[in-house]
């Protein structure tokens, strides 16, 4: 579940990521996917009233991949959205961050609140 007040956010920097990808900015699309996770999990930790720190997406992802609550899927989309580029502003092979932002979002929306802490 992620509280309302954060599902706007979410969904417009996904659209932005989205059209920002069909135009050819891929550096933008990967921001605009990292800030609509970052909305979704304070929107997580909001609908289930769980204490969050004011930190910045990186740190907040960072935060996510260690968190045994979280189911392993969004731990593991946690840890792909905190990736670093190389020098050549290219992720690993097989790492889209539109994809996994959208599976970070499906998971958390499906954690139900009796498995919270």
């Amino acid at each position: 579940m992620i509280a309302d007040s954060y599902r706007k956010k979410m969904d417009q920097e996904l659209e932005i990521a989205r059209q920002s990808r069909r135009m050819g900015l891929e550096g933008r699309a990967r921001v605009c996917a990292r800030r609509a996770a970052g909305a979704a999990i304070r929107g997580f930790f909001l609908a289930h009233h769980l204490a969050l720190l004011n930190q910045n997406v990186y740190e907040l992802l960072k935060y996510c991949s260690t968190l045994e609550f979280l189911p392993p899927r969004a731990q593991e989309s946690a840890r792909n959205l905190s990736l670093r580029v190389d020098e050549h502003f290219h992720l690993p092979p097989g790492v889209d961050l539109l994809e996994e932002t959208e599976k970070l979002i499906q998971v958390l929306e499906s954690v139900p609140m009796e498995e919270m802490p």
